[in-house]
C-alpha cells in the first residue's frame, strides 16, 4: 500500500527582486518606509497650519455675518438645521476653490481630512457668533 502525502504544501514567501539600473538587486519581502527628508515635514507642516487657519477664518466671517443678518436667531428657531447645513455646504466649495490656490491638493483629501475641516469651520462659527453675541 502506498501512503499518501497527507501533509499539504504551503506556498513559501519567494523574495522580490528590484531593478536598480539595469542591476537586479534581492530585497525582502517586506519593505521598510523611506524616511522624510526634513524638507517634506517642513511642507507637511505648512499644509497642515494652512488647513487649519483657512477653515477658522471661514468660521469667523460666518460668524460675524450671521450675527449681522439674523442676531440672536430668535426669529429662526425652527431652521437652525438647516442654517448648519447651509453653512457646512458653502464652507466646503468655498475650501475646494481656496485650497489650490493655497498650495493645497484638495484632491488628496479623504473623509477624515474633510470631516476635520468642516469641524474647525463650525467650532469658530459658534464660538464667533456665541462672542458677538455677548457684546
Amino acid at each position: 500500500m502506498v501512503k499518501k502525502n497527507s501533509k499539504k504544501q504551503v506556498p513559501q514567501k519567494v523574495k522580490k527582486a528590484k531593478v536598480v539600473e539595469g542591476e537586479i538587486v534581492e530585497s525582502s519581502a517586506t519593505t521598510k518606509p523611506v524616511p522624510i527628508t526634513t524638507e517634506e515635514k517642513e511642507k507637511k507642516r505648512v499644509e497642515g497650519i494652512k488647513k487649519t487657519i483657512i477653515p477658522g477664518v471661514i468660521g469667523i466671517l460666518a460668524g460675524a455675518v450671521f450675527f449681522i443678518l439674523i442676531g440672536d436667531g430668535s426669529g429662526h428657531k425652527s431652521i437652525w438645521f438647516t442654517i448648519l447645513f447651509i453653512l457646512l455646504v458653502f464652507s466646503y466649495y468655498i475650501q475646494r476653490l481656496i485650497y489650490p490656490a493655497a498650495g493645497i491638493n484638495a484632491r488628496e483629501f479623504g473623509k477624515k481630512d474633510w470631516f476635520y475641516v468642516e469641524f474647525i469651520v463650525l467650532d469658530f462659527f459658534l464660538v464667533s457668533w456665541t462672542l458677538l453675541l455677548n457684546l
